[in-house]
């Protein structure tokens, strides 16, 4: 399966500290060797991309501690996803940017892509798809259900509802397209992550997220650093204004305890300035007013 990793905070050069604080949990989801990965992080109000096609291993916490930013994501995918001997191009590894968002997703999107003529992409968005991914295309598509809930694209500020009524019709629109081909079940598993810098939003089908929070107030053992001698105790560091929300596209082990929530088939979750989860479901999202 893929795997995914987002995280979004209030104090950019606390990023490791943050994700430390659940490294075991995160740990049993990120471990293993990869295909590559690709990052998207945010940085002065402006997402930057960083692709690693040929990256054997992911260290998060060497990632962590080379970033200052409040919002990135992370996405490995699945060999089996890749075309016989075909290595992913940049191009075409999530995630995806466009303005003040980004994108990236878990699962197949079947033959999504052969539904393009039938998507009604605007020009300004059509000139932004670089690759031929499945996932580039439906991206693309949340923004026009984006704009069609009459949310600008330019600004960095989106309203909760509006955002997860988009994703809610995105994938409505993509299992009812998978339907129609006749495709199988497993065409329709697929986890999305959207993050605009302020806000991170999940949707899934099929797929299951674990979300992780992070309030400030236990000691930081990464900012106490070691005993300089025999008797020696570091003084204690405290962020007691960190706030940050982490989410892994994985469960755990059979077995193990997880202190994540899960959010499961059906279910659109946001996380906005009180850093709150709030969760709602698909067929609530896609109610007539």
């Amino acid at each position: 399966m893929d795997r995914l990793f987002a995280y979004i905070g209030n104090d950019a050069s606390l990023v490791r500290c943050a994700v430390c604080q659940s490294k075991e949990a995160l740990s049993r989801h990120l471990a293993g060797q990869t295909t590559g990965w690709g990052m998207g992080y945010e940085q002065e109000s402006q997402f930057l991309l960083r692709k690693r096609p040929q990256a054997p291993d992911l260290d998060l916490m060497a990632v962590a501690s080379d970033l200052r930013s409040q919002a990135f994501a992370i996405h490995v995918p699945d060999p089996a996803h890749l075309p016989p001997r075909q290595t992913i191009t940049p191009a075409d590894m999530p995630p995806f940017r466009f303005r003040s968002w980004l994108f990236t997703h878990t699962g197949s999107l079947g033959a999504y892509a052969e539904h393009r003529d039938a998507m009604e992409l605007p020009d300004f968005l059509t000139r932004n798809i670089r690759g031929g991914s499945a996932s580039e295309l439906l991206f693309h598509r949340f923004l026009v259900h984006l704009k069609n809930e009459r949310v600008s694209l330019q600004h960095p500020v989106a309203p909760v509802r509006a955002t997860t009524t988009a994703l809610a019709r995105t994938l409505a629109e993509a299992r009812r397209w998978a339907s129609s081909a006749d495709q199988d079940a497993e065409a329709l598993r697929v986890g999305v992550v959207l993050i605009n810098g302020r806000n991170l939003i999940l949707g899934s089908i099929g797929d299951t997220f674990r979300v992780y929070t992070v309030k400030g107030g236990s000691s930081c053992a990464l900012c106490e650093g070691q005993p300089l001698f025999a008797g020696h105790r570091p003084r204690k560091v405290r962020h007691d204004h960190l706030r940050a929300v982490m989410v892994t596209s994985q469960r755990a082990p059979e077995g193990t305890a997880d202190p994540g929530e899960a959010v499961t088939d059906g279910q659109i979750a946001a996380v906005g300035a009180d850093w709150l989860l709030k969760r709602f479901t698909m067929d609530e999202l896609l109610a007539p007013a």
